[in-house]
Protein backbone atom coordinates (compact mmCIF):
# COMPACT_ATOMS: atom_id res chain seq x y z
CA UNK A 1 0.00 0.00 0.00
CA UNK A 2 1.42 3.37 -1.02
CA UNK A 3 0.76 6.83 0.33
CA UNK A 4 -0.84 9.45 -1.84
CA UNK A 5 1.77 12.17 -2.22
CA UNK A 6 1.37 15.64 -3.63
CA UNK A 7 4.28 17.52 -5.16
CA UNK A 8 5.93 18.98 -2.09
CA UNK A 9 9.36 20.23 -1.18
CA UNK A 10 11.77 17.78 0.43
CA UNK A 11 11.96 20.05 3.49
CA UNK A 12 9.19 20.76 5.98
CA UNK A 13 7.30 23.92 5.02
CA UNK A 14 6.01 26.56 7.42
CA UNK A 15 2.46 25.61 8.36
CA UNK A 16 -0.46 27.92 7.87
CA UNK A 17 -2.71 27.00 10.85
CA UNK A 18 -5.84 27.25 8.66
CA UNK A 19 -4.49 25.28 5.71
CA UNK A 20 -5.31 21.55 5.72
CA UNK A 21 -3.00 20.90 2.75
CA UNK A 22 -0.07 22.40 4.68
CA UNK A 23 -0.62 19.96 7.55
CA UNK A 24 -1.12 17.12 5.10
CA UNK A 25 2.10 17.89 3.20
CA UNK A 26 4.02 18.14 6.46
CA UNK A 27 2.57 14.77 7.44
CA UNK A 28 3.86 13.32 4.18
CA UNK A 29 7.28 14.83 4.91
CA UNK A 30 7.36 13.25 8.38
CA UNK A 31 6.30 9.93 6.86
CA UNK A 32 9.22 10.06 4.46
CA UNK A 33 11.52 10.68 7.42
CA UNK A 34 10.09 7.64 9.22
CA UNK A 35 8.52 9.79 11.96
CA UNK A 36 5.14 8.09 11.98
CA UNK A 37 3.80 9.60 15.19
CA UNK A 38 4.34 13.12 13.86
CA UNK A 39 2.92 12.13 10.46
CA UNK A 40 -0.23 10.80 12.14
CA UNK A 41 -0.64 13.99 14.19
CA UNK A 42 -0.43 16.18 11.09
CA UNK A 43 -2.88 14.07 9.05
CA UNK A 44 -5.35 14.23 11.95
CA UNK A 45 -4.88 18.00 12.16
CA UNK A 46 -5.55 18.32 8.42
CA UNK A 47 -8.81 16.38 8.89
CA UNK A 48 -9.77 18.63 11.82
CA UNK A 49 -9.50 21.63 9.49
CA UNK A 50 -11.09 19.90 6.49
CA UNK A 51 -13.27 16.89 7.30
CA UNK A 52 -13.35 15.96 3.59
CA UNK A 53 -9.58 15.77 3.15
CA UNK A 54 -9.50 12.33 1.52
CA UNK A 55 -5.72 12.16 1.07
CA UNK A 56 -5.22 12.51 4.82
CA UNK A 57 -7.74 9.75 5.56
CA UNK A 58 -6.09 7.56 2.94
CA UNK A 59 -2.56 8.08 4.23
CA UNK A 60 -3.74 7.42 7.77
CA UNK A 61 -5.15 4.14 6.48
CA UNK A 62 -1.77 3.20 5.01
CA UNK A 63 0.00 4.26 8.21
CA UNK A 64 -2.32 2.21 10.45
CA UNK A 65 -2.16 -0.82 8.14
CA UNK A 66 1.65 -0.72 8.24
CA UNK A 67 1.44 -0.71 12.04
CA UNK A 68 -0.91 -3.71 12.08
CA UNK A 69 -3.86 -1.58 13.25
CA UNK A 70 -6.18 -3.05 10.66
CA UNK A 71 -9.49 -1.93 12.15
CA UNK A 72 -8.36 1.69 12.33
CA UNK A 73 -6.99 1.41 8.78
CA UNK A 74 -10.32 0.12 7.47
CA UNK A 75 -12.14 3.02 9.15
CA UNK A 76 -9.97 5.50 7.24
CA UNK A 77 -10.49 3.79 3.87
CA UNK A 78 -14.26 3.66 4.46
CA UNK A 79 -14.18 7.36 5.22
CA UNK A 80 -12.38 8.02 1.92
CA UNK A 81 -15.04 6.02 0.06
CA UNK A 82 -17.86 7.83 1.87
CA UNK A 83 -16.45 11.14 0.62
CA UNK A 84 -15.32 9.90 -2.80
CA UNK A 85 -17.06 6.69 -3.98
CA UNK A 86 -14.77 6.61 -7.02
CA UNK A 87 -11.51 6.16 -5.12
CA UNK A 88 -10.20 2.86 -6.51
CA UNK A 89 -7.13 2.82 -4.25
CA UNK A 90 -9.25 2.94 -1.10
CA UNK A 91 -11.37 0.01 -2.34
CA UNK A 92 -8.22 -1.95 -3.20
CA UNK A 93 -6.62 -1.44 0.20
CA UNK A 94 -9.87 -2.27 1.95
CA UNK A 95 -10.02 -5.49 -0.06
CA UNK A 96 -6.48 -6.39 0.94
CA UNK A 97 -7.36 -5.99 4.63
CA UNK A 98 -10.55 -8.04 4.29
CA UNK A 99 -8.58 -10.80 2.56
CA UNK A 100 -6.04 -10.76 5.38
CA UNK A 101 -8.89 -11.27 7.87
CA UNK A 102 -10.33 -14.16 5.87
CA UNK A 103 -13.43 -12.17 4.92
CA UNK A 104 -13.35 -13.40 1.35
CA UNK A 105 -16.77 -12.15 0.27
CA UNK A 106 -16.05 -8.57 1.40
CA UNK A 107 -12.54 -8.73 -0.07
CA UNK A 108 -13.82 -9.87 -3.46
CA UNK A 109 -16.47 -7.15 -3.55
CA UNK A 110 -13.94 -4.42 -2.70
CA UNK A 111 -11.33 -5.63 -5.22
CA UNK A 112 -13.93 -5.98 -7.97
CA UNK A 113 -15.14 -2.44 -7.25
CA UNK A 114 -11.57 -1.16 -7.53
CA UNK A 115 -11.22 -2.86 -10.94
CA UNK A 116 -14.59 -1.50 -12.09
CA UNK A 117 -13.36 2.01 -11.27
CA UNK A 118 -9.86 1.41 -12.65
CA UNK A 119 -9.78 -1.54 -15.10
CA UNK A 120 -5.98 -1.49 -15.43
CA UNK A 121 -5.40 -1.60 -11.65
CA UNK A 122 -2.62 -4.18 -11.39
CA UNK A 123 -2.68 -4.59 -7.61
CA UNK A 124 -6.41 -5.31 -7.60
CA UNK A 125 -6.14 -7.89 -10.38
CA UNK A 126 -3.28 -9.55 -8.49
CA UNK A 127 -5.12 -9.43 -5.16
CA UNK A 128 -8.24 -10.94 -6.72
CA UNK A 129 -6.13 -13.67 -8.34
CA UNK A 130 -4.60 -14.61 -4.97
CA UNK A 131 -8.06 -14.69 -3.42
CA UNK A 132 -9.39 -16.99 -6.14
CA UNK A 133 -6.30 -19.19 -5.83
CA UNK A 134 -6.94 -19.68 -2.11
CA UNK A 135 -10.54 -20.62 -2.89
CA UNK A 136 -9.44 -23.19 -5.45
CA UNK A 137 -10.91 -21.19 -8.34
CA UNK A 138 -7.87 -21.71 -10.53
CA UNK A 139 -9.33 -20.58 -13.84
CA UNK A 140 -10.37 -17.21 -12.41
CA UNK A 141 -7.04 -16.85 -10.62
CA UNK A 142 -5.17 -17.52 -13.86
CA UNK A 143 -7.26 -14.91 -15.68
CA UNK A 144 -6.47 -12.14 -13.19
CA UNK A 145 -2.75 -13.02 -12.95
CA UNK A 146 -2.63 -12.58 -16.73
CA UNK A 147 -4.55 -9.31 -16.44
CA UNK A 148 -1.95 -8.04 -13.96
CA UNK A 149 0.81 -8.91 -16.46
CA UNK A 150 -1.14 -7.36 -19.33
CA UNK A 151 -1.19 -4.00 -17.54
CA UNK A 152 2.29 -4.31 -16.02
CA UNK A 153 4.72 -6.46 -18.00
CA UNK A 154 7.16 -6.57 -15.07
CA UNK A 155 4.63 -7.83 -12.48
CA UNK A 156 7.04 -10.42 -11.11
CA UNK A 157 4.74 -11.83 -8.44
CA UNK A 158 2.10 -12.62 -11.07
CA UNK A 159 4.65 -14.55 -13.17
CA UNK A 160 5.82 -16.44 -10.08
CA UNK A 161 2.32 -17.37 -8.95
CA UNK A 162 1.40 -18.52 -12.43
CA UNK A 163 4.44 -20.79 -12.17
CA UNK A 164 3.07 -22.14 -8.87
CA UNK A 165 -0.39 -22.61 -10.40
CA UNK A 166 0.90 -24.38 -13.51
CA UNK A 167 3.11 -26.64 -11.37
CA UNK A 168 0.05 -27.67 -9.41
CA UNK A 169 -1.81 -28.35 -12.66
CA UNK A 170 1.13 -30.43 -13.97
CA UNK A 171 1.63 -27.95 -16.83
CA UNK A 172 5.37 -28.23 -16.37
CA UNK A 173 6.42 -26.47 -19.56
CA UNK A 174 4.30 -23.42 -18.71
CA UNK A 175 5.47 -23.44 -15.09
CA UNK A 176 9.09 -23.49 -16.21
CA UNK A 177 8.51 -20.56 -18.57
CA UNK A 178 6.87 -18.36 -15.92
CA UNK A 179 9.45 -19.12 -13.21
CA UNK A 180 12.19 -18.23 -15.68
CA UNK A 181 10.39 -15.03 -16.64
CA UNK A 182 10.28 -14.07 -12.95
CA UNK A 183 14.04 -14.68 -12.73
CA UNK A 184 14.61 -12.57 -15.86
CA UNK A 185 12.92 -9.67 -14.06
CA UNK A 186 14.74 -10.30 -10.78
CA UNK A 187 17.95 -12.35 -10.87
CA UNK A 188 17.80 -12.71 -7.07
CA UNK A 189 14.36 -14.33 -6.91
CA UNK A 190 15.31 -17.20 -4.58
CA UNK A 191 11.93 -18.97 -4.49
CA UNK A 192 11.77 -19.14 -8.31
CA UNK A 193 15.18 -20.86 -8.46
CA UNK A 194 14.11 -23.27 -5.73
CA UNK A 195 10.81 -24.13 -7.40
CA UNK A 196 12.58 -24.72 -10.70
CA UNK A 197 14.85 -27.14 -8.85
CA UNK A 198 11.80 -29.06 -7.61
CA UNK A 199 10.27 -29.01 -11.10
CA UNK A 200 13.39 -30.37 -12.78
CA UNK A 201 13.89 -33.02 -10.10
CA UNK A 202 10.35 -34.33 -10.70
CA UNK A 203 11.17 -34.51 -14.41
CA UNK A 204 14.32 -36.53 -13.69
CA UNK A 205 16.54 -33.69 -14.93
CA UNK A 206 19.00 -34.02 -12.06
CA UNK A 207 21.69 -31.77 -13.52
CA UNK A 208 19.27 -28.88 -13.96
CA UNK A 209 17.70 -29.50 -10.54
CA UNK A 210 21.12 -29.39 -8.89
CA UNK A 211 21.94 -26.15 -10.70
CA UNK A 212 18.81 -24.35 -9.53
CA UNK A 213 18.95 -25.65 -5.94
CA UNK A 214 22.54 -24.45 -5.78
CA UNK A 215 21.63 -21.03 -7.15
CA UNK A 216 18.95 -20.70 -4.46
CA UNK A 217 21.59 -21.61 -1.85
CA UNK A 218 24.12 -19.15 -3.33
CA UNK A 219 21.54 -16.39 -2.87
CA UNK A 220 20.56 -17.58 0.62
CA UNK A 221 23.16 -19.87 2.26
CA UNK A 222 20.67 -20.51 5.11
CA UNK A 223 17.91 -21.87 2.86
CA UNK A 224 17.29 -25.12 4.77
CA UNK A 225 14.82 -26.69 2.31
CA UNK A 226 17.17 -26.15 -0.63
CA UNK A 227 20.04 -27.84 1.25
CA UNK A 228 17.72 -30.71 2.17
CA UNK A 229 16.40 -31.23 -1.37
CA UNK A 230 19.92 -31.09 -2.76
CA UNK A 231 20.95 -33.73 -0.21
CA UNK A 232 18.09 -36.01 -1.34
CA UNK A 233 19.14 -35.47 -4.96
CA UNK A 234 22.77 -36.36 -4.21
CA UNK A 235 21.64 -39.42 -2.26
CA UNK A 236 19.68 -40.71 -5.26
CA UNK A 237 22.76 -40.18 -7.42
CA UNK A 238 24.96 -42.12 -4.99
CA UNK A 239 26.98 -39.00 -4.13
CA UNK A 240 27.14 -39.91 -0.44
CA UNK A 241 29.72 -37.33 0.66
CA UNK A 242 27.83 -34.48 -0.94
CA UNK A 243 24.51 -35.70 0.50
CA UNK A 244 26.03 -36.01 3.97
CA UNK A 245 27.33 -32.44 3.73
CA UNK A 246 23.87 -31.13 2.79
CA UNK A 247 22.07 -32.96 5.61
CA UNK A 248 24.67 -31.78 8.13
CA UNK A 249 24.02 -28.24 6.91
CA UNK A 250 20.29 -28.60 7.62
CA UNK A 251 21.15 -29.66 11.18
CA UNK A 252 23.54 -26.74 11.62
CA UNK A 253 20.69 -24.44 10.56
CA UNK A 254 18.12 -26.18 12.76
CA UNK A 255 19.50 -28.55 15.38
CA UNK A 256 16.22 -30.47 15.76
CA UNK A 257 15.72 -30.85 11.98
CA UNK A 258 13.83 -34.16 11.94
CA UNK A 259 14.37 -35.09 8.31
CA UNK A 260 18.02 -33.97 8.36
CA UNK A 261 18.81 -36.32 11.24
CA UNK A 262 16.71 -39.11 9.72
CA UNK A 263 18.48 -39.00 6.36
CA UNK A 264 21.89 -38.90 8.01
CA UNK A 265 20.81 -41.98 9.96
CA UNK A 266 19.88 -43.72 6.72
CA UNK A 267 23.19 -42.78 5.11
CA UNK A 268 25.25 -44.02 8.07
CA UNK A 269 23.14 -47.18 8.28
CA UNK A 270 23.92 -48.01 4.65
CA UNK A 271 27.61 -47.49 5.39
CA UNK A 272 27.40 -49.92 8.32
CA UNK A 273 27.99 -47.17 10.87
CA UNK A 274 25.21 -48.31 13.22
CA UNK A 275 26.33 -46.17 16.14
CA UNK A 276 26.09 -42.90 14.20
CA UNK A 277 22.91 -44.05 12.48
CA UNK A 278 21.11 -44.72 15.76
CA UNK A 279 22.35 -41.45 17.23
CA UNK A 280 20.77 -39.50 14.38
CA UNK A 281 17.56 -41.54 14.54
CA UNK A 282 17.31 -40.67 18.24
CA UNK A 283 17.92 -37.02 17.43
CA UNK A 284 15.15 -37.16 14.83
CA UNK A 285 12.78 -38.49 17.49
CA UNK A 286 13.90 -35.80 19.95
CA UNK A 287 13.28 -33.18 17.26
CA UNK A 288 9.76 -34.50 16.74
CA UNK A 289 9.07 -34.49 20.48
CA UNK A 290 10.10 -30.88 21.01
CA UNK A 291 8.58 -29.64 17.75
CA UNK A 292 5.42 -27.65 18.51
CA UNK A 293 4.54 -27.02 14.87
CA UNK A 294 1.43 -29.17 14.42
CA UNK A 295 1.54 -28.65 10.68
CA UNK A 296 4.62 -30.90 10.65
CA UNK A 297 3.11 -33.71 12.74
CA UNK A 298 2.28 -35.88 9.71
CA UNK A 299 5.78 -35.52 8.29
CA UNK A 300 7.32 -36.31 11.69
CA UNK A 301 5.09 -39.36 12.16
CA UNK A 302 6.01 -40.74 8.73
CA UNK A 303 9.71 -40.37 9.47
CA UNK A 304 9.36 -41.99 12.89
CA UNK A 305 7.53 -44.95 11.36
CA UNK A 306 10.44 -45.37 8.96
CA UNK A 307 12.85 -45.29 11.90
CA UNK A 308 10.92 -48.05 13.67
CA UNK A 309 10.93 -50.13 10.49
CA UNK A 310 14.71 -49.78 10.38
CA UNK A 311 15.07 -50.44 14.12
CA UNK A 312 12.18 -52.78 15.07
CA UNK A 313 14.01 -54.30 18.04
CA UNK A 314 15.23 -51.09 19.68
CA UNK A 315 13.35 -50.62 22.97
CA UNK A 316 14.46 -47.00 23.37
CA UNK A 317 13.13 -46.11 19.92
CA UNK A 318 9.70 -47.52 20.82
CA UNK A 319 9.79 -45.72 24.17
CA UNK A 320 10.63 -42.37 22.53
CA UNK A 321 7.86 -42.75 19.97
CA UNK A 322 5.51 -43.61 22.84
CA UNK A 323 6.37 -40.24 24.42
CA UNK A 324 5.71 -38.50 21.10
CA UNK A 325 2.37 -40.29 20.65
CA UNK A 326 1.36 -39.21 24.17
CA UNK A 327 2.19 -35.59 23.36
CA UNK A 328 0.01 -35.81 20.24
CA UNK A 329 -2.85 -37.29 22.26
CA UNK A 330 -2.62 -40.67 20.51
CA UNK A 331 -2.80 -42.75 23.68
CA UNK A 332 -3.59 -46.06 21.96
CA UNK A 333 -0.43 -45.83 19.83
CA UNK A 334 1.56 -44.68 22.86
CA UNK A 335 0.47 -47.76 24.87
CA UNK A 336 1.46 -50.03 21.99
CA UNK A 337 4.95 -48.56 21.81
CA UNK A 338 5.49 -48.58 25.61
CA UNK A 339 4.38 -52.23 25.68
CA UNK A 340 6.70 -53.08 22.80
CA UNK A 341 9.57 -51.37 24.64
CA UNK A 342 8.79 -53.54 27.70
CA UNK A 343 8.60 -56.70 25.56
CA UNK A 344 12.05 -55.93 24.16
CA UNK A 345 13.46 -54.90 27.56
CA UNK A 346 11.53 -56.33 30.55
CA UNK A 347 13.57 -54.13 32.92
CA UNK A 348 12.63 -50.81 31.24
CA UNK A 349 11.31 -49.00 34.33
CA UNK A 350 10.42 -45.74 32.60
CA UNK A 351 8.31 -47.58 30.02
CA UNK A 352 6.33 -49.27 32.81
CA UNK A 353 5.86 -45.89 34.50
CA UNK A 354 4.60 -44.16 31.34
CA UNK A 355 2.28 -47.07 30.60
CA UNK A 356 0.94 -46.86 34.16
CA UNK A 357 0.14 -43.18 33.68
CA UNK A 358 -1.93 -44.01 30.60
CA UNK A 359 -3.82 -46.78 32.41
CA UNK A 360 -4.52 -44.35 35.25
CA UNK A 361 -5.75 -41.71 32.80
CA UNK A 362 -8.21 -44.26 31.35
CA UNK A 363 -9.38 -45.31 34.85
CA UNK A 364 -7.94 -48.80 34.44
CA UNK A 365 -6.83 -48.61 38.04
CA UNK A 366 -5.94 -52.25 38.56
CA UNK A 367 -3.64 -52.30 35.53
CA UNK A 368 -2.18 -48.94 36.56
CA UNK A 369 -1.40 -50.21 40.08
CA UNK A 370 0.36 -53.35 38.80
CA UNK A 371 2.34 -51.39 36.21
CA UNK A 372 3.44 -48.70 38.71
CA UNK A 373 4.43 -51.46 41.17
CA UNK A 374 6.71 -53.00 38.54
CA UNK A 375 8.20 -49.60 37.63
CA UNK A 376 8.95 -48.72 41.27
CA UNK A 377 10.49 -52.13 41.95
CA UNK A 378 12.90 -51.56 39.08
CA UNK A 379 13.56 -47.90 39.83
CA UNK A 380 12.34 -46.65 43.27
CA UNK A 381 13.18 -43.01 42.50
CA UNK A 382 10.30 -42.92 40.01
CA UNK A 383 7.94 -42.64 43.00
CA UNK A 384 9.05 -39.00 43.30
CA UNK A 385 8.06 -38.22 39.67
Amino acid sequence: MKNKINNIDESKETINPDNANAYYNTGVWYGRMGKMKEAEEHYLKAITIDSNHTNSYYNLGVLYADQGKDEKAKEQYKQVIAIDPNDAEAYNNLGVLYEKEGKNKEAKEALKKAIALKPNYVESHYGLAILYLKQGKEEKAEKHFHKAIEFEASCIKAYYNLGVLYTKQAKEHDAEAYYKKAITINRNFIEAYYNLGILYEKQGKDKEAEKYYQQAIDLNPNFLEAHYNLGILYGKQGKIEEAEKCFKKTISLKNNCIKGHYNLGVLYGKEGNDKEAKEHFKNAITGAIICDDKVKDKEAKEILEKIINLNPNDAKMHYSIGILSTIWGKDKEAKEHYQQAINLNPNFAEAYYKLGNLYKKENENEKAELTFKKAFSLKPELKKS
